[in-house]
C-alpha cells in the first residue's frame, strides 16, 4: 500500500489537487479534530478551501476494509411497518496512539 498522499490518492482513482494533499497533510498532523478546524489549517497553508471540500476529501479517506466475522442483526426485530431498505454498521474507537496514552 502506498504511504505518499499522492500515490495513495492515485491507487483509489482520484484527481491530486493542492486541496486534498493539503487536508490530507493537516489529518495526518492532526487525526482528531473536526472539518472546521481541518478548514482553518488548509485556509492557512494554501488560502482558501470550502468546508464542503473539506468535507468531500475527507470523505474519501474513511474507507475501511469490508467487516470480517459473524455479520451483525441487520434485521430490525420490530420494523413497524417500515419497509427498511438499508442497514447501518458504524464503528467507534480509538487509535493505537490514544489507546497507548490511556494505559499510562
Amino acid at each position: 500500500m502506498a504511504t505518499d498522499p499522492a500515490d495513495l490518492l492515485r491507487e483509489r482513482g482520484y484527481r491530486v489537487t493542492g486541496q486534498r494533499l493539503a487536508v490530507l497533510r493537516a489529518v495526518s498532523r492532526e487525526p482528531h479534530v473536526t472539518a472546521d478546524a481541518v478548514a482553518e489549517t488548509v485556509r492557512a497553508e494554501i488560502g482558501a478551501i470550502s468546508i464542503q471540500a473539506v468535507y468531500d476529501v475527507l470523505g474519501v479517506l474513511v474507507d475501511v476494509d469490508c467487516a470480517v466475522g459473524s455479520a451483525p442483526c441487520l434485521t430490525a426485530a420490530d420494523d413497524m411497518g417500515y419497509q427498511i431498505d438499508e442497514a447501518e454498521v458504524i464503528y467507534w474507537g480509538r487509535c493505537a496512539e490514544c489507546q497507548s496514552q490511556t494505559r499510562r
